[in-house]
């Protein structure tokens, strides 16, 4: 699981996106604290 704050991911936007449809996960920082868990979305059947 990759860590960023809410300034790395704006930067690094595309790459993340493309980091999250290969299965990987992110784990978003604001003042050291957890905000956000990004995760590739679950298709439905």
């Amino acid at each position: 699981m990759v860590k960023l704050t809410i300034q790395e991911l704006q930067a690094q936007l595309p790459d993340i996106i493309h980091n999250l449809q290969m299965g990987e996960e992110i784990l978003v920082f604001e003042n050291d604290l957890p905000v956000a868990k990004l995760v590739k979305p679950i298709p439905k059947i």
